[in-house]
């Protein structure tokens, strides 16, 4: 029954890009002399339906760690239906011990919960150890839906 319901992601990866170098907390930094995209820390990799009543939402995020064995938690989820806001922060913990560098990639799972049917702007922000600061790691426009009517379901 929950996979009636339908969510859809949007990547914007312009908007991650420009302002994931903006730290949690920054004070006024010197205005910019230029504006470039930058590659998103956590990239969209899927969405999972959890078999519940009403259907909650689970987004898997990815990213490319320097080296095999990191782990990526999450430290908290706030969502704001009626601002189209969720925002999510994880901290990214190295391996202990000697591991070979070799770009790997490493997954979270943010549980959304129940969401009403709208737009969404998801923030992910993102630390490497639990004494440095969040900085945007992703942005992401995320829709939930209404279950296709019955016409379409065949389709």
């Amino acid at each position: 029954m929950a996979r009636s319901a339908r969510i859809a992601a949007v990547v914007v990866s312009g908007l991650a890009g420009a302002l994931a170098g903006a730290a949690e907390g920054d004070p006024a930094a010197p205005a910019a002399a230029r504006l470039g995209l930058a590659e998103p820390a956590l990239e969209w990799e899927s969405v999972a339906v959890l078999e519940s009543y009403p259907p909650q939402f689970v987004a898997v995020l990815r990213a490319e760690m320097p080296t095999p064995g990191w782990t990526i938690t999450v430290d908290s989820v706030e969502t704001d239906p009626p601002a189209g806001r969720i925002v999510a922060k994880v901290t990214g913990r190295p391996p202990s011990g000697l591991v070979a560098q070799v770009v790997t990639p490493a997954r979270v799972r943010v549980h959304l919960g129940t969401l009403p049917v709208g737009r969404y702007c998801f923030e992910v922000w993102m630390r490497r150890e639990a004494s440095a600061p969040y900085r945007r790691a992703g942005s992401f426009v995320i829709e939930a839906s209404d279950p296709a009517p019955p016409l379409e379901r065949g389709r």
